[in-house]
């Protein structure tokens, strides 16, 4: 049973010692292309092929690393990219409360892997404290076809009723899957590329606001943030300037700060994924109008800040048009006729959130009824839906189901029909003509 704790000891610095090898064992696997073999680990990290072998064998048991057919070894789960850690040294003379510090490692996020987190958990039991050390997994996904044991438990279990999940469209694609198996209801809310339209009719200034709010409001890291902004090309030159004059004048900083226009990315590697999507835009052709680089100032320079940024002249078949980049950066696209609003808008794989600003009533009705979405706005930013109302969309939005509103008690409810006779007599349902 020795060979199977690396931490069964009674001495917290072996402790210690124990899980920073472990953690050295990890980073080694994910910084490399290939799977390694036992004698490479060893001698790569400066210890005795039976220690390298007592650690591997236990990563392997937690399903932090897995073994190839060759018997190498590889981080587990498929993980692309192995984050930063996170654990910081446990004070174990102090056990008055449970010490919790997560370990996370993430999955680089292109436009064909899943985009996922995992976290790893270290933590002390309560009852030992000194003796027990455990690594576990909390529930996720790391690829479009690995989940953890815990996910795989959940979604294969009888007892687990429904799946309701919100995330990537790859990984919703599994979890439906999984969820046909047992015929579980399954509700998905995933990715989502919204537009505003702005005819040529339009309160300019009110689309302005519209599309600065709806593109850069929490930094756009909401699912139905505006990236894309289409603008008739009669007023195109006019609302671009505007526009891009208000992205560039917003304040960035501390989220608390009442006076802060957009705070940060939610972490470093949504910040990297922002700063490629910027790198795709100007090499796809498209004019940088405004932002584009990471904030280095000040304090600023500490987080994960990034400019306002705004791409103007797109096509709309360009990557940063047709993919969630989930970050502050919005893309301009010019138009000439309302059906070319319209195909520029359905021509996405998404379909959540659109908006139209207009004064033309006709056109309004018109793309209440013609846009692929299952929300839509007129004269309003594509963000703001009310808790009362259905949330949700289509496509590889979502699979039909919605959050919010009375249409989501149908999700997580079942009818019943019911039928009372008090004839005292035979009623052959459908059969009988009426008397």
């Amino acid at each position: 049973m020795a060979s199977h704790n690396v931490v069964h000891r009674s001495s917290g610095v072996y402790k210690l010692q124990a899980l920073d090898r472990a953690f050295a064992v990890l980073d080694l696997l994910a910084a490399s292309n290939t799977a390694m073999g036992l004698a490479e680990i060893a001698e790569a990290l400066g210890l005795h092929k039976s220690t390298a072998h007592r650690f591997l064998m236990v990563l392997e048991r937690h399903r932090m690393v897995e073994r190839t057919q060759a018997g190498k070894f590889r981080l587990g789960l498929r993980l692309c990219e192995y984050g930063s850690r996170a654990i910081e040294q446990f004070d174990l003379r102090d056990r008055a409360q449970l010490h919790l510090k997560t370990l996370v490692a993430e999955v680089e996020e292109t436009a064909h892997l899943c985009i996922l987190e995992k976290t790893r958990m270290v933590y002390i039991d309560k009852q030992e404290p000194e003796r027990s050390i455990r690594m576990t997994s909390r529930v996720g996904a790391s690829s479009p076809v690995h989940c953890t044991a815990v996910g795989k438990a959940i979604l294969a279990s009888a007892g687990t009723q429904l799946i309701s999940f919100t995330g990537a469209t790859e990984v919703g694609r599994v979890i439906s899957e999984a969820c046909a198996h047992t015929v579980k209801k399954c509700h998905l809310e995933m990715g989502g590329k919204n537009i505003i339209i702005v005819m040529d009719d339009a309160n300019l200034d009110l689309a302005v606001d519209g599309a600065i709010w709806g593109g850069f409001g929490t930094s756009g890291q909401r699912c139905t943030a505006a990236s894309r902004v289409a603008v008739h090309k009669k007023v195109y030159g006019e609302f671009v300037a505007k526009f891009t004059e208000r992205a560039k004048a917003l304040r960035v900083g501390d989220g608390l700060d009442p006076a802060t226009d957009m705070g940060p990315c939610v972490n470093e590697q949504q910040l990297k994924t922002v700063m490629s999507y910027v790198e795709i835009g100007k090499n796809e052709g498209a004019k940088l109008a405004a932002g584009g680089k990471r904030i280095e100032d000040g304090d600023l320079v500490r987080g994960w800040f990034h400019q306002p940024t705004v791409f103007t002249d797109c096509d709309p078949k360009m990557r940063i048009c047709q993919e969630e980049i989930f970050g502050p950066v919005v893309s301009v696209i010019p138009f000439e006729t309302f059906d070319d609003a319209l195909e520029i808008a359905n021509g996405v794989q998404y379909g959540l959130s659109a908006a139209i600003y207009t004064r033309n009533v006709n056109n309004a009705f018109r793309a209440q009824r013609d846009l692929q979405t299952g929300i839509v706005y007129v004269n309003a930013p594509t963000i703001g839906a009310e808790t009362h109302l259905p949330f949700g969309g289509i496509k590889n939005t979502g699979n039909g189901h919605r959050e919010s509103g009375e249409a989501a008690l149908d999700f997580y409810s079942e009818w019943k029909t019911i039928y009372i006779d008090y004839s005292d007599r035979l009623q052959r349902a459908q059969i009988d003509n009426a008397e």
